[in-house]
C-alpha cells in the first residue's frame, strides 16, 4: 500500500499505532528480544518500551536465559 493510499482510509491515530508496533517489533527482533538492548537503540528507557509492548500489545518472544 502506497502512503498516499494509507492516508486517505487510516485515521491518524491507527496509522501512528501500526507505525509505532512496526518499528518496534523490528527492533525487538533485531536484538533477539533483549529489550534493554532495543530501548538503547530507539534511544528511549528500558521501562518506557516495556509500558510501549504493553500498551501496543507487541507480542515478542523473551530474550534467552543467561546462565
Amino acid at each position: 500500500m502506497r502512503a498516499d493510499d494509507l492516508s486517505r482510509k487510516t485515521p491518524y491515530c491507527v496509522a501512528v499505532r501500526e507505525f509505532k508496533r512496526s518499528l518496534l517489533t523490528s527492533v525487538l527482533v533485531a536484538h533477539g528480544g533483549h529489550r534493554t538492548r532495543a530501548a538503547s537503540e530507539l534511544g528511549i528507557q528500558r521501562t518506557h518500551l516495556q509500558r510501549l509492548i504493553v500498551e501496543l500489545e507487541i507480542r515478542v518472544p523473551p530474550p534467552p536465559k543467561v546462565r
